[in-house]
């Protein structure tokens, strides 16, 4: 028989068996709910520090660019490629990896739609149309900017299985903040192309003019160019006779009638108030520029003016230097040509002046 004694150490031995076993299992969970809070601190405080670095760089063209370098760095990939909607027809495709093979976005949009995928094979995946020929693991997912799907971040790894779970939830991470980037990069597109054009005449404005022709002359250019300043005739006497509105309404048909007649390469601009600007290389002599030149004014005083039943018609001045002869700078160029304009409008207005 057994005693007493003997089935109370038994008990205690079962028991403790059980309590060790609990204990264990709870501080197994424990560490394992330690290890998921460190995890997500860390993706946190990566993701902050990322968004930080993000925003500062947000008016470069490069910045899809540093999110695919921050993303091979924190995962490990070898590939990351982001697709996202530039406009209703295009996409921008940026990969860290210059290759033909770029990503078909509606092949992939009609594939898997608007969800997370995740492709592994131990086999090199042959699907063309959305990797890398080397890749055995793809993880994509989409990226949705105001509730609107606008593409998919995508990484590869040439060894199968590489996307844990601990991954993909933090690409889910990585997508939201590439989101908030293409809201502000859309948003810092919109406003630097207003700010480049004349929100009235829909051409350049002078600091955009100013900059591009600057770039030109850093360049060293072999072939010369002419830069024009062109000035309306009396437009204080038309808008005091017709009005502002019409006045207006005078400068936005001219710069249709100019428009009309430049060259592909020609950049047109407003240089302020009634003033334009004009770069042109679309000549082989002095003499072409002239005929050019001669043609606009023309064709600007033949063209009538019309608004709500009033009629008038606007004559210009333009005052011509080229480069390299009248100046090798921006600044001696405008001023040579302001000084050519000044003397259009003294010899008697609606004239081209040009130093021989």
């Amino acid at each position: 028989m057994t005693s007493t004694k003997e089935k109370d150490n038994n008990t205690s031995g079962i028991d403790l068996n059980i309590y060790e076993k609990l204990i264990k299992e709870e501080s197994d969970r424990l560490k394992q709910q330690n290890d998921s809070l460190q995890y997500k601190l860390s993706i946190t405080s990566n993701l902050l520090d990322i968004s930080k670095y993000l925003n500062t760089r947000i008016a470069s063209d490069n910045i899809f660019n540093v999110i695919n370098d921050v993303a091979i760095a924190i995962f490990g990939v070898k590939y990351s490629t982001i697709i996202v909607k530039e406009s209703e027809n295009t996409y921008l495709n940026i990969s860290n990896v210059n290759s033909k093979n770029y990503k078909n976005f509606n092949f992939m949009h009609k594939f898997f739609g608007e969800e997370t995928f995740l492709i592994s094979c131990k086999q090199e995946l042959n699907i063309d149309s959305i990797k890398e020929p080397d890749s055995k693991s793809l993880l994509g997912y989409p990226i949705f900017c105001k509730k609107e799907f606008v593409g998919y971040m995508i990484l590869e790894h040439p060894y199968e299985n590489f996307f844990d779970t601990h991954k993909v939830h933090f690409l889910g991470s990585l997508a939201d903040l590439l989101a908030m980037t293409y809201e502000n990069y859309m948003l810092y597109k919109q406003l630097d192309e207003k700010s480049k054009n004349d929100p009235i005449l829909n051409i350049l404005t002078r600091a955009e003019f100013l900059d591009r022709i600057n770039k030109i002359i850093l360049k060293k250019p072999q072939k010369d160019f002419a830069l024009i300043m062109i000035d309306v005739d009396n437009f204080k006497h038309i808008n005091d006779s017709h009005g502002h509105i019409f006045g207006d309404s005078a400068l936005i048909q001219t710069t249709n009638v100019i428009k009309e007649l430049l060259d592909e390469n020609d950049i047109f601009a407003r240089y302020g108030g009634d003033e334009f600007i004009l770069y042109t290389n679309s000549f082989d002599s002095t003499k072409e520029l002239i005929t050019k030149i001669e043609k606009l004014r023309m064709s600007i005083e033949k063209n009538t003016i019309e608004l709500n039943g009033s009629k008038s018609s606007i004559t210009m001045s333009f005052g011509i230097s080229i480069y390299p002869y009248d100046g090798k700078t921006l600044d001696s160029l405008l001023n040579f040509a302001d000084n050519m304009l000044y003397m259009a409008k003294e010899n008697g207005k609606n004239k081209v002046e040009i130093n021989l």
